[in-house]
Order: C-alpha cells, then sequence, then structure tokens
C-alpha cells in the first residue's frame, strides 16, 4: 500500500469538527444560507483527505486530453450527432460552460477519471469550506490546501469572472446585468444553501440574481423573462440535459434561437458529460485518426475501460458483472448506477436494453473519520472544477454506500491536503 493511501486509511490526524466548521462560516452569506447549512448535517466531512503532488499531475493531465479532444472537429461531429445536435446550433452556443467537475477515484496505478460532470454542484459551498479551516489544515506533512489556479480566498472573484466571461465570449458588448439560476424545485434542493451563496455573490457584483424552476419562466421575441426581468443568462443546475422536458420549452426556446447564455448548455454536455465519452476516450485508433497527441492519448488511459450495454452483449456482461459499474448513458450522480457485483436480474433485464455503459469498477479509496463512538472507514472521490480547461477547486466527498451522497455520519464534502514528495 502506498504512502498516501496509509495516510488516509490508517491515519486518524487532523479531524475537523462540524460546530468549529459552522463557527467558522457563520460570516457566510447571505444569513439564511449559513442558517439551513446548520441543519444540513452531512454535508461537511469531520476530515480532510490526502492526495499526492503526483496524482494530482496525473489528473490534471486527464483534464487537459479530454479538454483538447473536445475541441477536435472529428470528435465534435460525432457527440453533436449522437445527441441530435445541429453544428448551427453548436456553433451558435459556443461557450466554455460553468462548473465543469471531474471525478476521480485514486488507485494503486495512479488517479482514473470515473465520470465528467458538466453542472457540478458544491463550488461556492467548497470556497466557504477551504476558507474556513484552510488556515487550521495546512500546517503539516509539508502540504498545502489544494487549489490549482487561485487561492482559497480569490475563489469567489474566479467564479464571478467565470459568469462575466461565458457572456462576453457568446459576443456580448455590454455588461452583464441579469442571471437566472435555475433548478427543479430549488428551494427543496439539498444544495439550495449553495444557490443562495451563488446569488448572493453576483448581487455583491451588481448582477441582479434570480433563483427559479424552470416553469416560472416565459419566452417572447426579444428574450427570456421571469415576469417584467429580462433575463442574460441562465445558470442552469437542471438534469434534463438536452432541456426535453416540457416545462423546459422556455428555457430551450431562447437558448436554440440564440436570445440568452445557456450555461452550462446542451453542447457542453454532449461534448463532456454523456458517459458514452467514455468509450471514446479508450478508443485508441480513432483518437490517434482524430488527431490528438500520443501523451493526452496516453493521459486518456487513466479512464477505465468502458463499453456500451447493449442485448447484443448482456450475456457476455452478465457473467462478468462483478467487473462493471454500470451507469445510465444520459444520467447523473447515483440515479440509476448500479455496482455490478449487487445487482439483481429484475433490473439487469430493465437496463440490458441499450440505455446503460459499463465500466470498469475501480474501488474508491478510503478514509479513516474519526466519529464520537470511534474511527470508521469511509469511502471518498475527488472532483476538480474547472473553468475553460482551468482547474480552480478540488475537493473530496467522503460517503458510505454505493455511491457518493450526503446521507452519511462523518461524510460530505472534505478539503483535499496536497502533498509534496509522497505517494
Amino acid at each position: 500500500m502506498n504512502s498516501i493511501a496509509h495516510i488516509n486509511s490508517a491515519c486518524d490526524c487532523l479531524p475537523l469538527a462540524r460546530r468549529d466548521i459552522d463557527r467558522k462560516l457563520e460570516a457566510a452569506r447571505p444569513a439564511q444560507a449559513f442558517e439551513l447549512l446548520k441543519s444540513r448535517e452531512n454535508l461537511f466531512a469531520r476530515t480532510p483527505v490526502f492526495v499526492a503532488n503526483e496524482d494530482v499531475k496525473a489528473m490534471l493531465a486527464i483534464i487537459a486530453a479530454v479538454e483538447v479532444l473536445a475541441q477536435i472537429d472529428g470528435y465534435r461531429q460525432e457527440v453533436f450527432s449522437r445527441a441530435g445536435i445541429e453544428r448551427k446550433t453548436a456553433d451558435r452556443n459556443h461557450t466554455n460552460g460553468l462548473f465543469m467537475g471531474y471525478d476521480f477515484h485514486l488507485s494503486e496505478d495512479g488517479p482514473k477519471l470515473i465520470e465528467v460532470n458538466t453542472n457540478a454542484g458544491g463550488a461556492f459551498l467548497v470556497s466557504n469550506l477551504l476558507r474556513a479551516v484552510g488556515p487550521d489544515i495546512s500546517c503539516c506533512y509539508n502540504s498545502q490546501v489544494y487549489n490549482a489556479v487561485v487561492s482559497p480566498d480569490g475563489m469567489d472573484e474566479f467564479m464571478v469572472e467565470m459568469f462575466k466571461r461565458e457572456w462576453a465570449i457568446a459576443g456580448n458588448l455590454s455588461p452583464l446585468k441579469t442571471v437566472a439560476i435555475v433548478d427543479e424545485n430549488p428551494t427543496e434542493q439539498y444544495l439550495y444553501p449553495e444557490l443562495l451563496m451563488a446569488k448572493a455573490l453576483l448581487e455583491r457584483h451588481n448582477i441582479t440574481t434570480i433563483i427559479e424552476g424552470p416553469s416560472e419562466f416565459e419566452y417572447r421575441d426579444d428574450g427570456l423573462y421571469a415576469g417584467q426581468l429580462k433575463i442574460d443568462l441562465v445558470y442552469n443546475r437542471l438534469t434534463d440535459f438536452g432541456l426535453s422536458e416540457a416545462g423546459n420549452s422556455s428555457i430551450r426556446q431562447a437558448y436554440e434561437v440564440g436570445n440568452i447564455v445557456l450555461s452550462p448548455a446542451p453542447v457542453h454536455h454532449a461534448l463532456y458529460a454523456d458517459k458514452r465519452n467514455l468509450i471514446l476516450f479508450g478508443e485508441d485508433n480513432k483518437l490517434s485518426e482524430w488527431g490528438l497527441s500520443p501523451a493526452h492519448r496516453r493521459a486518456l488511459e487513466g479512464v477505465p475501460e468502458t463499453r456500451n450495454l447493449t442485448p447484443e452483449n448482456a450475456d457476455e456482461l452478465w457473467a462478468h458483472r462483478k467487473k462493471y459499474f454500470f451507469k445510465p448513458k444520459d444520467g447523473y450522480g447515483s440515479k440509476a448506477a448500479y455496482r455490478g457485483s449487487k445487482i439483481t436480474k429484475k433490473v439487469w433485464a430493465r437496463i440490458s436494453g441499450g440505455t446503460h455503459v459499463a465500466q470498469e469498477f475501480v474501488p474508491p479509496p478510503v478514509r479513516l473519520v474519526s466519529l464520537k463512538d470511534g474511527p470508521v472507514r469511509l469511502k471518498f472521490d475527488l472532483r476538480i472544477y474547472t473553468y475553460a480547461g482551468e482547474s480552480f477547486a478540488m475537493a473530496a466527498r467522503v460517503y458510505q454506500g454505493q455511491t457518493t451522497n450526503f446521507r452519511t455520519r462523518g461524510g460530505g464534502f472534505a478539503p483535499v491536503i496536497h502533498m509534496q514528495g509522497v505517494r
């Protein structure tokens, strides 16, 4: 076992008390967000997580390879055709996509890219968490609290600039004035405090911001409106990635004719987050034909083998199911995702018709967490947040169960301590 894995799994070090986190977050704005945070007991983990400098470099190399691939014409044609996105729609909506998230598991063979998300939640919470606990945990182990581009104190400014840049590269010369943060039933979302933090941050920079469900908008000839407020940019937290549901029709209309900046958009999901892209990342001959460099192709060896689950190969994959994790092609998070060793024949009959991909199972690493009744080992993954290919934050998500969740005592978002000279 390497030294980082040993530290994470055996060292009950630098425990974080939730009451101390809450005390330091009390200045978080707005006050409503802080009150809601206190009621989310399992939102912040009771420990930091350690990662080696070598693994950080490997993760960033994988991200760079994906970002380069996403700009190659042959790849773009394939994923847009598969998603039913017309080239003119893709060309008109050429923004970068807000809050990209790359999720990794650490392994003895190096980090493995498990999936890519185009509306990765948590960045505003992580920003506040790092400011709250960073100075207390970065003093040991020849380490620093991980942040690749900006310091924890600079994350808020970086995120505001992301919104402004999305607006500008869409061809707008006037300042960004109005943002709508859109999610289904937003006040009922577990991460609603984060939406309040985002609203408060943008409004501190003189950008009028609302939080609404998609049904609250109306498409008119000159753009998208919420009541009498014309919307410049929609920060899209919806999980209807193609905007195909009837309730999202107003946003879809405004997006398709270019009357709003929508970010992230269906274009971004097709380029990055469709689970079938994980299959393409492993097709070396095709990557070579498209012109991806040998160095970037080597980096993509850090993506676990992924295959389409089809009626034709269902018997073969059933026989080897324990080797795989099964994910819906257009799904997100833990929804309809199954570990092969635990899948039932009833579920298999439902998913083997072509709705899922089979990804080689990479066991999540574990972290020893100190709880009141004793230490426990919990799983974790690592999420790197990016914008335009630049990493601006990293956090771990500590959990127990089949997939990441916020139901685990002692689990939640955790700061990542980036360690030099060990692996």
